[in-house]
């Protein structure tokens, strides 16, 4: 395909090895289900973020923190503590 691209299409596609590496100016990621699990360190480094859930959205760990130079806001109707 070269310049065209490469397309992969099948029931099930699976990759192995021992490291993989995606470089690209652009992706876009289309999932009806997405499970992710990662073993040991999971980090993401950006230079902003945006997550927009339509539904609820929990987050559980042992601890958590949030590290800001400036600002929080939390914005709701309650804020419950506790």
């Amino acid at each position: 395909h070269g310049r065209e691209g490469v397309a992969i299409e099948g029931a099930e596609v699976g990759i192995h090895g021992d490291k993989l590496k995606v470089v690209a100016r652009a992706a876009t990621e289309v999932f009806q289900s997405l499970a992710t699990r990662v073993a040991g360190l999971w980090s993401s480094h950006a230079k902003s973020a945006h997550t927009l859930v339509e539904g609820d959205t929990v987050t559980q760990a042992k601890n958590a923190t949030i590290l800001t130079e400036d600002n929080v806001v939390v914005n709701g109707k309650k804020l419950f503590l506790g």
